[in-house]
């Protein structure tokens, strides 16, 4: 089950996290190196339109089992709305393979200055 994580986006500004993946007996869990990340915003977790693609704002340390999240602020800038959001870690080679790491709303903290 995937861990609750709300973001909330400084529209205008930078937006980083870091996220440690852990395994059962709470040490990091190195991510096997032919392994994917991908995660989107959405308006609704049904909701046909992706508000933003975040997987080419995704690194992967698979080594440490470590991924940032990292939207720069033009990015941010754009932004109109929050929504829900979800992580997920894939094997591109199975695509019966997926595990849903983190996910939760997304509020968007308008900018004021300009």
């Amino acid at each position: 089950m995937a861990g609750f994580h709300r973001l909330t986006i400084e529209q205008g500004a930078t937006f980083e996290e870091r996220y440690e993946i852990v395994g059962d007996d709470e040490q990091p869990w190195p991510i096997p190196a032919t392994w994917k990340v991908r995660a989107q915003i959405r308006a609704a977790p049904l909701a046909p339109a992706v508000i933003l693609d975040l997987a080419q704002l995704l690194s992967v340390d698979h080594a440490a089992g470590t991924i940032t999240l990292r939207i720069p602020a033009t990015t941010t800038t754009g932004l109109d709305r929050g929504g829900v959001w979800d992580l997920e870690l894939y094997d591109p080679d199975d695509p019966g393979q997926v595990s849903r790491l983190l996910a939760g709303p997304v509020d968007l903290d308008a900018e004021v200055t300009r």
